[in-house]
């Protein structure tokens, strides 16, 4: 089915509605007020029941990563987070402390996978995230601090 992910990240007023593409696994975001920006989770979701495209929403802060296997597409969404730090130049760390995987299943699939591939997607899938992913919406800290 279609699913859409509903995210208010910490540091932001907005909520940004992304599409997961049910044939490729795609994200579908625009950036439109209206379609997909809205002031609210509420507003966002209501406006998804309006439209009658409201199979499956997911709300969380933050889209960590997504990938396509085989015939399904996985997104794993912080659906809290804490400040962890904040950085000299103001801005804030954040650390991950409830995630959630959501699964899409796609209608046209690229590649059937192994039963090894099927039990590697569902080790990744297993893996402990809480209190050990942080990341920072306004400042890179994959890269070091040097000016």
């Amino acid at each position: 089915g279609e699913l859409h992910l509903v995210l208010s990240p910490a540091r932001s007023v907005d909520t940004h509605v992304i599409r997961v593409c049910s044939t490729t696994g795609a994200l579908e975001y625009g950036g439109a007020p209206g379609l997909d920006v809205f002031p609210s989770q509420s507003a966002a979701v209501a406006h998804l029941r309006k439209r009658g495209v409201c199979r499956t929403v997911t709300e969380g802060c933050a889209l960590l990563g997504c990938a396509s296997f085989g015939d399904c597409a996985l997104a794993l969404i912080a659906k809290r987070t804490r400040t962890a730090v904040v950085l000299p130049n103001g801005h804030e760390v954040l650390t991950v402390t409830e995630a959630q995987w959501v699964r899409c299943a796609l209608r046209n699939p690229a590649a059937v996978l192994t039963r090894e591939e099927r039990a590697n997607v569902q080790a990744l899938t297993d893996i402990p995230l809480e209190n050990l992913y942080f990341y920072c919406e306004t400042f890179d800290v994959t890269r070091s601090f040097a000016h």
